[in-house]
């Protein structure tokens, strides 16, 4: 580093300079915690890598043009560690700084995924594969947050059968089975518009479900899509 190898000369000059001496020795404490920190990284030592970017950010947090790979290094690590909320403070740090770098774009819309910002996340990498169109990673990402956020503003089909997002298929069938035979409009003559609603919702959402498992919300089913649901096949299953 450029500053490194100017505090050595300058210590050659002037060996007992006190403010050179500080910033030097400060300035190899930063580069020793910055080491140390990617090669916890590097070798899935996550926690602590987050520490030591911690504390090298610590160390100096007015040298900006050094800091703004810390914020990056940093950020990386708690996406694949999943703290998303951490990860996009430490990439926005990075952006603040240089608000070009592409890396801590696509790592904060990653990281906006976690936190389920879906839109934050498809702005980001929108942005992102505009800056880098040839990106397939980046492209590929974008895609997956634009799936995510559509996938919210459909309905929530783990709610309508009161099942948990970890139900299995059994669990699934159960949950079917007692509610279109609660709501199906043949058994309820007093109000038979809002039932037949309520049976076409719950057997879209059984069908999303019967795909493979809840949790994968394959987005293939044509009910997923709001499309009808025939009343006849999802008799089959009662």
């Amino acid at each position: 580093m450029f500053f490194h190898r100017h505090y050595q000369k300058g210590l050659r000059l002037d060996p007992e300079h006190g403010e050179l001496k500080k910033a030097y020795f400060g300035l190899k404490n930063l580069l020793k915690k910055t080491k140390s920190a990617e090669d916890n990284a590097s070798k899935g030592k996550l926690r602590l890598a987050v520490e030591e970017y911690k504390t090298a950010l610590a160390l100096d947090p007015d040298h900006t043009t050094y800091n703004v790979h810390l914020h990056l290094g940093l950020c990386k690590v708690l996406v694949k560690l999943g703290r998303g909320k951490e990860a996009v403070t430490s990439c926005s740090g990075a952006l603040e700084i240089d608000e070009e770098l592409l890396e801590a774009l696509v790592q904060r819309g990653e990281a906006k995924l976690l936190v389920e910002d879906w839109e934050g996340a498809v702005a980001d990498l929108k942005s992102a594969a505009e800056k880098s169109p040839q990106d397939m990673n980046i492209r590929e990402a974008l895609m997956r947050a634009e799936r995510s956020l559509k996938l919210s503003q459909r309905k929530d089909y783990y709610k309508i059968l009161g099942i948990s997002k970890t139900a299995s298929m059994s669990e699934i069938k159960r949950a079917y089975k007692k509610l279109a035979l609660q709501w199906h409009p043949d058994k309820n003559a007093d109000n038979r518009a809002e039932a037949e609603a309520k049976f076409q919702e719950i057997a879209a959402a059984y069908e999303v479900g019967s795909l493979v498992t809840f949790p994968l919300l394959l987005s293939h089913s044509p009910c997923f899509f709001g499309s009808t649901c025939r009343q006849s096949s999802s008799l089959a299953f009662l």
